[in-house]
């Protein structure tokens, strides 16, 4: 890829050139919700101060980072878009893509470890918190 910034950007790719101006680029990307934008920086101040300085370390000796998962953990991450029923913080899709790309965007290893947690675990977790749901429910009727 090659991009060179100016009013008008040059992108080649597979030996296609596009052309993109930035106004619209910059329009597309302004236009997220407040509580997506709220993530955005969260997860952005969170990547530059406590992933970027460590995702080198990380990646060479391949280290787990402990901590800093823990502090995902603390911030609500690590179930973003998990229901608030099932202990999650209910937000939507969107805050999901956009929380992991700034986590990754400091350290790829921990955004590997989010996205590998929400994605994993979470559709056995929502069925077993749904089945034990409604069992409750069904139960309690009786």
């Amino acid at each position: 890829y090659q991009i060179r910034m100016n009013n008008k950007s040059s992108i080649s790719s597979f030996g296609f050139i596009v052309k993109i101006d930035q106004q619209i680029v910059q329009r597309a990307f302004h236009r997220l919700p407040e509580d997506v934008e709220m993530i955005r920086d969260l997860c952005r101040s969170f990547a530059d101060n406590e992933l970027a300085p460590i995702a080198s370390e990380v990646d060479k000796k391949h280290m787990y980072p402990k901590e800093q998962i823990s502090q995902m953990t603390e911030m609500g991450l690590m179930g973003i878009n998990v229901p608030e029923e099932f202990g999650g913080a209910g937000m939507s899709a969107l805050a999901y893509a956009v929380s992991c790309e700034e986590i990754s965007r400091g350290c790829a290893s921990a955004g590997v470890i989010m996205r590998f947690q929400l994605e994993t675990f979470k559709p056995n977790l929502w069925s077993f918190l749904f089945s034990l749901t409604l069992v409750k429910k069904i139960s309690s009727s009786f």
